[in-house]
């Protein structure tokens, strides 16, 4: 018995050197690493690529003046071209924004930085130490910035937003040709110019109907030509009594008003939601599909709520539909309704559990504030749900209507009237609710 526990503390004492070992070792590489920079800047070298030891950082250059003193070079640099860095002098340049980094080089520092924890930020740099902004993040699917109202829109390589005053600014990827290798650098002059900080990007494969191309351009151009509210309000109530009943006639002039109001909630501090209620066969699948073909981006759901819908919904403002209700399993309805009361007030927020990049479980805050559209065939047993939702109730009628076509002109043109009128009319919106 005593050998074997004699044993077992020389290999945990083994072991334990083992890992000193370790950890001398990185930071003599990191100690090694800053000796080798110093050695490169008293030498000033004259070359386009002044530091090659190991480790190096590689770095596309924004500031060629910057980047000459930092280093104490006389070599000429050019703006968009490659340096070879350590990482002492890269965070001496980022903080004087004079290089970029590449995706590929931030997620290599970021690992260095695990490993040694050499590299770490001033605490006594309050201004870069603290960072962010002090107001919370937006959304990108529509919001107000800067005194301008904006949507959020799907592009070819990515995303961007368009603004009341005719401004387009997108997001996506700049592939620079490096040799025989295509870099991929991240652009995003909806935060670098239009200065809107925000959290989850805009999703367009996520919603069921987008801003048209042609019509987007047309508005940059300014090209377009609006419609008064009143116009479109008797379209939709028009449109409506084409495809469905309602035993009040007034039903049909609400769907309207909730339909254009989805284009503007962001204005406002609480979101509509509709409960259409009905037995089958009364035509609230039919009434649910108008409003999807209408509505502002628009989100068809039959399955419960995830955090892929979450997030859906965080970055596109988009309107959930959630079709048949009553067909889902106790634990769905739950985290439905949860989902209902949270995303009814401005201020309302869905906690979720996930796991983050470490593979650590954390908690992660959505942003859920939005219309939504729910029909079922049962009325609700929560009253606070219950409460939060305007009730539409159906009936069964013997009338036949014009069967409904996704792909006709009227939805598309309908949809590109309501964002017109909301970009001009913006500011008249927020009067009239004050």
């Amino acid at each position: 018995m005593v050998k074997k526990e004699t044993t077992k503390k020389k290999t945990k004492t083994a072991k334990k050197t083992k890992k000193e070992k370790k950890d001398f070792d990185l930071f003599k590489w990191a100690k090694k690493t800053r000796k080798e920079i110093d050695e490169a800047r008293k030498k000033k070298a004259k070359q386009k690529t002044p530091y090659k030891g190991k480790g190096a950082i590689r770095a596309k250059v924004l500031d060629k003046t910057k980047v000459r003193n930092i280093l104490n070079i006389e070599e000429k640099f050019s703006v968009g071209e490659f340096v070879l860095l350590g990482e002492a002098e890269y965070y001496d340049l980022q903080n004087n924004d004079a290089v970029e980094l590449s995706e590929g080089a931030k997620k290599e520092l970021s690992k260095r930085k695990k490993k040694t924890g050499f590299f770490e930020i001033d605490e006594n740099d309050l201004d870069t130490f603290l960072g962010g902004s002090d107001e919370p993040p937006k959304r990108l699917g529509q919001g107000i910035h800067e005194g301008q109202f904006y949507y959020g829109i799907k592009t070819n390589n990515g995303y961007g937003i368009v603004t009341s005053q005719n401004q387009f600014y997108p997001a996506y990827e700049k592939v620079v040709i490096n040799g025989k290798k295509l870099d991929k650098i991240p652009v995003d002059k909806i935060k670098e110019e239009f200065g809107l900080d925000y959290l989850t990007g805009f999703d367009g494969n996520a919603v069921d109907t987008i801003w048209s191309k042609k019509d987007t351009i047309c508005f940059l151009k300014k090209e377009s030509k609006t419609k008064t509210v009143k116009v479109i309000f008797q379209s939709l109530t028009e449109k409506n009594k084409e495809h469905v009943w309602h035993p009040d006639n007034g039903h049909h002039k609400l769907v309207a008003g909730f339909t254009i109001a989805t284009y503007c909630f962001q204005l406002f501090d609480t979101a509509p939601r509709l409960n259409i209620f009905a037995l089958t066969e009364s035509g609230k699948s039919t009434q649910s599909k108008q409003i999807k073909y209408s509505c502002f981006n628009p989100i068809w759901f039959s399955k419960g709520t995830d955090a892929s819908l979450f997030r859906s919904v965080e970055g596109t403002c988009g309107v959930p539909i959630l079709d048949n209700f009553d067909k889902l399993g106790d634990d769905l309805k739950e985290t439905t309704f949860h989902f209902i009361e949270t995303s009814f007030d401005r201020e309302g927020k869905y906690r979720l559990c996930e796991t983050t990049a470490q593979k650590n479980w954390g908690t992660r805050i959505y942003l859920t504030f939005c219309p939504m559209v729910i029909n079922s065939t049962i009325p609700f047993e929560d009253a606070a749900v219950e409460n939060r939702c305007i009730l539409i109730r159906m009936e069964k009628t013997k009338k036949r209507f014009k069967k409904l076509k996704p792909k006709e002109a009227f939805w598309k043109n309908i949809r590109n009237d309501c964002r017109l009128w909301v970009l001009e009319s913006w500011q008249e919106i927020e009067k009239t609710r004050d």
